[in-house]
């Protein structure tokens, strides 16, 4: 995982509805970037889901949330539909993006090389600095978690 106080890798990638996201455009805002496994599968589902719960309290804290996988567009956009995710889910089906955030899970033994992303999300500032980076356990606390540090860095700040 990259340390916190690291200049957080650009990107541009597609989210689920075929447009084109980047960390550039997110300049000024605190930025999530929330790496799953694979779309519609149940641990991703909760995580989703509990992001998309806590989105208003997100925008209000001034961040933008993004999920990414190795799915393509048509994967991500029936996941975000199933689930009513408003927050934009993006498609790094080259790994490019996950190999620079050392999101790329290592293949196990008779898989494709890079196997699924791991379970890893990062906190990045308003300046573009990682400002935390999560080893994920606990799906299902973990975004209220990400919330919690953005409002005590945020304090800090003040």
């Amino acid at each position: 995982m990259l340390d916190t106080g690291t200049t957080a890798p650009t990107f541009t990638l597609r989210d689920h509805n075929g447009d084109s996201a980047s960390l550039e455009e997110c300049k000024g805002s605190w930025v999530v970037l929330w790496w799953y496994p694979k779309a519609d599968t149940p641990g991703c589902t909760i995580e989703g889901q509990t992001y998309r719960d806590l989105t208003p309290e997100f925008t209000d804290a001034g961040a933008v949330i993004f999920g990414i996988s190795f799915d393509d567009t048509d994967a991500n956009c029936a996941f975000a539909k199933n689930h009513d995710f408003t927050y934009r889910l993006l498609s790094d089906v080259d790994h490019t993006v996950s190999e620079a955030y050392h999101a790329s899970k290592p293949a196990a033994e008779g898989e494709e090389p890079q196997g699924w992303a791991r379970r890893i999300s990062y906190l990045i500032d308003p300046a573009g600095v990682i400002a935390k980076s999560y080893k994920v356990d606990d799906i299902t606390s973990h975004p209220a978690q990400v919330l919690a540090d953005i409002k005590e860095l945020q304090a800090a700040k003040a």
